[in-house]
């Protein structure tokens, strides 16, 4: 399942570079680090299924963006969450790592003559739970995704942006105490465009 997930998100960055190269659109690559904060059945140190909570942990991820237009753009995103766990009696359980693999539309809803920027986004890709156990298997499931994103151009080419994101994967209630686990990758970074 993680090669799969892995595959999906490998192919629409393939995608958004392929379309790029058949028009003349604006590239953007961008990188971030940040917090990782699940929230939720999933953070329920009480969790009947888990035993444990995930704890807020550090995040990290990069993207890849093609403008379609001068408000409208089309985003391929990683991010990866690290949590710790804890059960109501504040016993530690095993870590757990999140990937999520996230392709969807941005707005932006400032005026694009404008070096600072806000925009909104959604999407829909996957998320892999990695629980590090002796043992345990990681999941895979489908997820969705919305979140935004504020920033200002330094320059034509570069600027500093902090990116709320919220994603929902829909996970084995069996496995995992819920049906929908939430978790939310709060990052800020640098955004470049290429060929500026």
């Amino acid at each position: 399942m993680i090669r799969r997930a892995s595959g999906l998100f490998v192919a629409s960055l393939l995608a958004l570079t392929v379309a790029a190269s058949s028009a003349d659109a604006q590239v953007t690559i961008n990188g971030r680090v940040g917090l990782g904060v699940p929230t939720g059945g999933i953070a329920d140190s009480d969790n009947s299924a888990l035993g444990v909570g995930a704890k807020s942990g550090f995040a990290w991820g990069f993207g890849l963006g093609l403008d379609l237009s001068d408000r409208f753009n089309l985003r391929a995103n990683f991010d990866r969450t690290t949590h710790k766990t804890e059960a109501g009696d504040a016993t530690s359980g095993p870590d757990v790592n999140v990937n999520h693999y996230i392709a969807g539309l941005g707005y932006t809803v400032t005026d694009p003559a404008n070096p600072f920027y806000v925009s909104v986004n959604l999407g829909a890709g996957a998320m892999t739970f990695d629980i590090q156990a002796e043992g345990a298997e990681s999941d895979t499931y489908f997820a969705i995704n919305a979140g935004a994103e504020i920033g200002y151009w330094l320059s034509n080419s570069v600027a500093i942006f902090a990116s709320p994101q919220g994603d929902i994967a829909f996970t084995d209630k069996d496995k995992y105490g819920t049906s929908s686990a939430f978790v939310w990758p709060f990052t800020g970074g640098v955004k470049v465009k290429l060929g500026s």
